[in-house]
């Protein structure tokens, strides 16, 4: 029998691309532009002006240049204004949620055996059940 993806394990299968793909590779303050400039692990290169990001709108230069990737890549870390910025989080502030409902969609289009598995198993059964609506 295949494997049923539960809440739990959705959440954790969410978790494990975001982790792939959100993860923060690299942080850089660009003073000339007032942006930090992010890497991700997926290779997308961002520069974010500082005002939009709140926990660090009011720090000066000093504070901006000596950000790092915290948390294994998960966040945007500051030590001396013990400010961590949550990746995904932050891309969803800016961009909405549609940067990770367009990620998700594409990682639901990834084929696996057990995918291939699941569609054979209920052809047999006479594919989807009709719409009584219909």
């Amino acid at each position: 029998m295949g494997k049923t993806l539960t809440p739990y394990r959705n959440e954790q299968a969410r978790a494990a691309y975001e982790e792939k793909m959100l993860s923060l590779r690299s942080v850089s303050y660009d003073a000339r532009a007032d942006a930090l400039r992010l890497t991700l692990t997926s290779g997308v290169r961002l520069s974010i002006p500082r005002s939009q990001i709140p926990p660090l709108a009011q720090a000066d230069s000093k504070q901006l240049a000596s950000t790092y990737v915290g948390n294994g890549g998960a966040t945007i870390s500051q030590d001396e204004l013990d400010v961590d910025v949550f990746i995904p989080g932050l891309l969803d502030r800016i961009f909405g949620r549609t940067v990770r409902a367009a990620l998700g969609r594409r990682a639901g289009k990834v084929s696996s055996l057990a995918k291939a598995r699941a569609a054979r198993k209920n052809g047999r059964k006479g594919g989807r059940p009709k719409d009584p609506s219909r």
